[in-house]
């Protein structure tokens, strides 16, 4: 038991540690899932219940309903067997009409007299019960006299039916006669010729002798216009059957006066609880009641999927709510989770950028939520940060600086000056020109490159300082390479930093050169492109391939020291140190095309 414990502590611990190394977006979206699953079960619960409830109702309402029809059926029938009492309450003082009635049976021939005793009856049943389809006086051989409500009858004995066997024996009890087609009746063809009956046996008091047959007939019209008020779903179907599975009234007229289908009589009626059937792939609810009067017994058929319709409707409708209601949980989670997610991200990618020492980032978010309070905190801390290492920064520059003022002094420049002045003289009295102007040119290289007054010089100072030092080349190489420098003069009078393009045209000479002796190009042009001032070299040499030039840009960045050239990377160093990392150089390459080398640098 205690080892249970222990491994149930342990499973528990291990899923809170792993809830808790979740992304947020997964967080979101398990909660989610167990807020559907929520209101799915909700929604099942509750529809469940409400189908339940309707069902109920629906059965207590069918209930009530079958009681009323059977209660109007049983006091119709109780009223068709008093009247059919009718024959012995005629003239019963001198008792003339079971007088006829016994010769009439006696001869077969209806005498003058019961013919009006007769009319007089129908009349008078007629107008009792006007639901009365029609009625028959038979003899006991099956002769006699009838009158049908809007209609004829031909000829017709029923000595040889059961039921007026059965009511002869009967002693003068009232039977009751299942549907039947009443036969040769010329009436309306659109109108229903079935028929229910009451048959009673007419006895003469004296005799204490059945002398004929009385029927009365009510038309199955009369059972549909009651079972009307019944109906609550158009496809229902009710069904009056007598205690021997006979059909006296269905609603499907095709099953009136045939046998009840076995698969519904032979259900448990007995039970207490509603019966679920399935005849002919539809799903019924069924309820019944039985008369003690009759015997009948009343069916009510009920369509699920019509008793359920609107709550079918209602749970299509939940279910059509629910999903929208996911559809749009699940885009506004989307949408919180970026917010908060994106945000985060962002500082995780800047926190990289600081990783590799570039403190110039800075977050945007306007935004007063945490996650705002985090960017805003986030972008002091680099700007501190950076600060404090431009300050020591700082401090080693102008330590470098110091040495190297140290280092011109203990050089003495003018000494450097002097000297060089002085070659350039003795070439000239020498008449060795060449000599005397790469003397005076070597002369103004050094002054402007150890002069520490002017950091910031003109764009045409830089330029004057590139003649001279491509003087030097050209003389120093005899020509092999052609040299062209072409700048606009809109740029000319802007100030940048000195010493940028010299170190460049120098690599051009020595790398990008090499292996060239003669045809060799190198054009430096000068212009303007969107605010920014923009300087190229290019060269025709040997290039280099893309794995080579990729390392060479990342190398002159400080992202390795696969090189050991320092110019380009110091020029480039200088550059972003002085106007930041949106400015600098950039090589671009093409093996045994040549190299372009573009340098950018704010006006």
């Amino acid at each position: 038991m205690t080892s249970n414990k222990r491994k149930l502590k342990l499973l528990l611990a291990f899923n809170r540690i792993r809830l808790k190394n979740m992304p947020i977006l997964m967080k979101l979206s398990l909660i989610m899932v167990v807020v559907f699953l929520l209101m799915a079960i909700l929604s099942y619960v509750t529809f469940t219940i409400f189908l339940n409830d309707k069902k109920s109702s629906t059965l207590t309402v069918i209930k009530q309903s079958n009681l009323q029809t059977l209660e109007k059926v049983d006091d119709y029938i109780k009223d068709i067997e008093n009247i059919t009492k009718l024959p012995l309450t005629i003239k019963d003082k001198d008792l003339s009409y079971l007088t006829e009635m016994d010769e009439f049976n006696a001869s077969g021939n209806e005498s003058f007299a019961l013919q009006k005793m007769n009319l007089q009856m129908f009349n008078d049943l007629f107008s009792y019960k006007d639901q009365i389809h029609s009625v028959f006086v038979y003899n006991l051989h099956g002769v006699g006299d009838y009158k049908i409500k809007g209609g004829l009858y031909k000829n017709f004995n029923p000595i040889n039916e059961q039921w007026f066997k059965d009511s002869i024996s009967n002693a003068g009890k009232p039977l009751i006669i299942s549907s039947f087609k009443l036969p040769f009746i010329s009436d309306n063809a659109s109108k229903s010729d079935y028929v229910f009956s009451i048959a009673r046996g007419i006895s003469n008091l004296k005799s204490n002798k059945i002398v004929g047959i009385m029927t009365v007939n009510t038309s199955v019209d009369f059972l549909s216009n009651i079972c009307k008020h019944m109906v609550i779903t158009p496809n229902q179907r009710i069904i009056i059957e007598d205690n021997i599975g006979n059909v006296i009234y269905d609603t499907k007229e095709e099953n009136v006066s045939q046998k009840l289908d076995d698969s519904i009589r032979n259900i448990n009626w007995d039970s207490q609880k509603p019966n679920n059937l399935n005849v002919n792939g539809q799903n019924l609810l069924a309820s019944t009641e039985y008369s003690t009067v009759t015997g009948w017994r009343i069916i009510n058929l009920v369509p699920t999927n019509e008793l359920y319709k609107d709550i079918n409707k209602l749970k299509n409708l939940t279910v059509a709510i629910t999903i929208i209601i996911i559809l749009i949980t699940t885009l506004l989670m989307f949408l919180i989770s970026n917010q908060i997610a994106s945000p985060i991200k962002k500082l995780v990618t800047l926190l990289n950028v600081i990783e590799k020492g570039d403190f110039n980032v800075k977050i945007k978010l306007s935004r007063k939520d945490e996650i705002g309070n985090l960017a805003k905190s986030f972008n002091s801390m680099t700007r501190k940060v950076k600060n404090l290492i431009d300050e020591v920064y700082l401090d080693k520059i102008k330590q470098t600086e110091l040495e190297l003022h140290m280092l011109q002094n203990q050089i003495n420049p003018h000494f450097l000056y002097n000297t060089l002045e002085s070659i350039s003289m003795m070439a000239t009295i020498n008449d060795d020109e060449k000599t005397s102007e790469m003397a005076s040119a070597l002369g103004t290289i050094l002054r402007y490159g150890i002069d520490q007054k002017n950091v910031h010089v003109f764009v045409k100072e830089e330029i004057n300082n590139l003649e001279n030092y491509i003087m030097l080349q050209k003389c120093r190489f005899q020509n092999m390479y052609n040299i062209t420098t072409r700048v606009d003069e809109a740029i000319l009078d802007n100030k940048i930093i000195k010493l940028i393009l010299q170190p460049v045209v120098e690599n051009a000479i020595y790398h990008g050169m090499q292996n060239t002796r003669s045809g060799g190009k190198i054009d430096v042009l000068g212009y303007e492109k969107n605010s920014i001032l923009v300087f190229e070299v290019i060269d025709n040499g040997a290039g280099m391939e893309a794995e080579k030039l990729l390392s060479l840009n990342e190398y002159i960045n400080e992202l390795n020291d696969s090189f050991k050239s320092i110019g380009l990377r110091n020029v480039n160093k200088r550059i972003k140190l002085n106007y930041g990392n949106n400015y600098g150089i950039k090589i671009f390459s093409t093996l045994g095309l040549g190299t372009r080398v573009e340098i950018k640098l704010p006006i």
